[in-house]
């Protein structure tokens, strides 16, 4: 995922491309490597607390949904 967002910054790739690319194609097979970008480039663009916003709610939030999804099973079987 990094090496096509800086390929495509490096080439003036349309917009349209890289999302198609980027998030379209590897994002389907590597969600994490789309969450790891978004954030770097959070970081770089000097938006530490975003950034780490980005992190603590995603982990957060995806943890509390499998939870709550296998509470909503086990408790019916």
């Amino acid at each position: 995922m990094g090496m096509i967002y800086a390929l495509g910054q490096a080439t003036h790739v349309s917009p349209e491309l890289k999302a198609l690319v980027g998030v379209g194609l590897l994002g389907a097979l590597t969600t994490f490597s789309t969450f790891s970008n978004e954030t770097l480039l959070l970081m770089q663009e000097g938006q530490l607390l975003k950034a780490i916003m980005n992190v603590v709610l995603n982990l957060s939030l995806c943890l509390f949904m499998v939870y709550l999804g296998q509470q909503l099973i086990f408790s019916r079987l």
